[in-house]
């Protein structure tokens, strides 16, 4: 009887041990799914593709704000050489675009404004690469594999240029005319947007001959 009541208690034990180590897998597979959700909704976020205010669909929105300032800034391009703003801005508009290599709309809108850039003698764009101090180097080689010869400046994990002008999507998009006036800003990109960027080019260049 002593033996008995021994393997039943054996038993049971081993039961309710098996039922804790199956709760404890289906916590754990649950808190998996969840930390991939918020990751992907991070990572959708930071792309510029849900932006509630936005005038276009699909999370893009355009803006155009007068009179307001970019202040002069500072950055290394991929070359390690230091490219200051304002002495840029003193051959004419600058376009500044936020991008990295882990957004794909950044990645589909570098082609177009290499074209801009290559097309008109006046106008500088700068690649501002935010990508992460991991994968800078990432960055340089895809610039140099695609052979853009736009200006590809580095701002480190975006916790410089890109933190200061408060950018929480990207891409964005600015047209900078001489002495720092904010043209046009765009954040976000879809098919047609580079047609709409450099309408607005045109449009600003066009506005320095007056």
């Amino acid at each position: 009887m002593h033996f008995v009541r021994k393997l039943y208690k054996r038993t049971l034990r081993s039961h309710n041990q098996n039922i804790y180590n199956r709760k404890r897998e289906e916590k754990m597979k649950l808190f998996t799914k969840l930390l991939i959700i918020a990751t992907i909704t991070m990572f959708l976020a930071d792309c510029g593709s849900s932006d509630k205010k936005a005038e276009h669909k699909d999370g893009h929105k355009t803006e155009v704000k007068k009179s307001e300032i970019m202040a002069d800034f500072t950055l290394e391009n991929i070359d390690g050489e230091k490219v200051s703003l304002y002495e840029t801005l003193k051959k004419g508009p600058v376009i500044i675009d936020f991008w990295a290599t882990w957004c794909g709309p950044c990645c589909e809108e570098l082609p177009h404004l290499n074209k801009i850039h290559e097309k008109y003698d006046n106008v500088t764009v700068f690649a501002v690469d935010t990508d992460g101090a991991r994968t800078s180097e990432k960055g340089k080689e895809f610039v140099r594999k695609n052979g853009f010869t736009f200006q590809t400046l580095i701002d480190v994990g975006g916790r410089g240029l890109k933190k200061d002008l408060k950018i929480s999507a990207i891409p964005v998009t600015y047209i900078v005319l001489p002495g720092g006036e904010i043209f046009y800003k765009h954040t976000g990109y879809k098919t047609g947007d580079e047609v709409e960027l450099e309408e607005k080019l045109k449009e600003a260049l066009a506005s320095l001959k007056k």
